[in-house]
């Protein structure tokens, strides 16, 4: 356990002392140890990065979400009355925040999110996730406002 706490704190002259001295058993005992806590602080490396990521991804998403709110755009419920209270924007002019609806019966809407993707929960109480804009049949593209 010595080893780990010279190790974490980056005390490299108690590190080297402890690398020069004892036996060969304590000297093969710390060096499984420091090989442990390597590849625990390269996981922890691989966990930060990837929280990076998503925040990164998240931040887009939750200012969507912050101006959708700020215009109080009164939807109603229903996808296909959705539909009818705002107009048509072409697939060319598709922006961040557009509402895309999908198949021919208009029975399921998504929130564009840029770069080709939407923002989507599949049916009711489901996970929101993230889609390809064409992962299913584009009925039209709508925008509120």
């Amino acid at each position: 356990m010595l080893a780990a706490a010279v190790y974490k704190g980056r005390q490299v002259d108690a590190f080297n002392a402890l690398l020069t001295a004892g036996s060969p058993s304590v000297l093969a005992e710390q060096r499984s140890l420091l090989d442990h806590l390597a590849r625990d602080q390269q996981q922890l490396q691989g966990v930060s990065d990837l929280k990076a990521r998503y925040d990164g991804q998240k931040k887009p998403i939750d200012q969507l979400v912050a101006d959708l709110a700020k215009q109080d755009a009164d939807l109603p419920h229903n996808a296909a009355a959705q539909r009818r209270s705002m107009p048509y924007v072409s697939r060319a002019n598709l922006q961040i925040g557009d509402l895309v609806f999908y198949y021919a019966d208009l029975h399921h809407v998504a929130i564009y999110v840029g770069s080709g993707k939407i923002m989507t929960a599949p049916t009711f109480g489901d996970f929101v996730r993230m889609r390809e804009l064409d992962s299913m049949p584009i009925h039209s593209i709508g925008r509120p406002g």
